[in-house]
């Protein structure tokens, strides 16, 4: 009985760590970490299997070319109460700083698409918060200087996942329809209103005419009056 146990525990352990060979899959890069220290340089695997010990590593597998991101955001509120949509083109990579490549650890227990959606999901916060403190002048006026601005600032953030934007193309920035409808609507209140107001003015204009034609009128006849009163006496 206690044999059979023996033989079962073992053959539960066989393929527990049967599983524990990964295989980098190709065109990724598998990613092995050191639980015990942070910092460590990961170990890089680009091809064939390697086994992860469970009790004091982690990995992660990612592309090993550059990760594209394509970004679609609508009503963006900036900085002059107005509202945006922004399109652009990421590529990003693995950090070539060892230093910084270590903290793709944070990305460990991801697979490749839960790892670019974090990405994603981290971006659009980032750009979220830029736009928030720009007007929108300042944004399209020089696209390659604000390109440049949202680069160094996201790379801040992910650094902390060992990525890094390589570059960024962005599509378009303009007026949110929903900004539009609401300019156009003011426009047209306002147009609304200054012809309302001329024609108040107008008919202010005719009603002092008229009166002043009634008043025209009555001394006249009160003129008249009195000359036929003169030559009766």
């Amino acid at each position: 009985m206690f044999s059979v146990m023996i033989f079962f525990i073992a053959v539960i352990s066989a393929v527990y760590m049967s599983k524990q060979f990964k295989k980098c899959p190709l065109g990724k890069v598998l990613l092995i970490f050191n639980n015990k220290n942070r910092y460590a340089t990961p170990q890089i695997i680009r091809s064939g299997k390697v086994f992860v010990n469970p009790f004091n590593q982690s990995y992660v597998i990612l592309p090993a070319t550059s990760m594209k991101i394509g970004l679609s955001m609508k009503d963006i509120p900036i900085k002059d109460t107005k509202k945006i949509d922004f399109s652009a083109n990421l590529n990003i990579e693995l950090s070539k700083k060892t230093t910084v490549l270590a903290n793709a650890k944070n990305l460990s227990g991801l697979n490749i698409n839960e790892a670019k959606n974090l990405t994603q999901d981290l971006i659009k916060g980032l750009i979220k918060i830029i736009l928030a403190n720009k007007q929108y002048d300042e944004i399209c006026k020089d696209k390659e200087n604000f390109s440049k601005e949202l680069i160094k600032y996201i790379n801040v953030e992910l650094t902390k996942l060992g990525l890094e934007i390589t570059n960024i193309s962005i599509e378009n920035i303009e007026e949110s329809s929903e900004a539009q409808e609401t300019s156009e609507n003011e426009i047209s209140k306002k147009v609304l209103n200054q012809e309302d107001m001329q024609m108040y003015q107008d008919e202010e204009t005719v009603t002092e005419i008229d009166r002043s034609s009634v008043n025209f009128e009555l001394k006249y006849d009160k003129n008249m009056n009195n000359s036929t009163y003169d030559k009766e006496i």
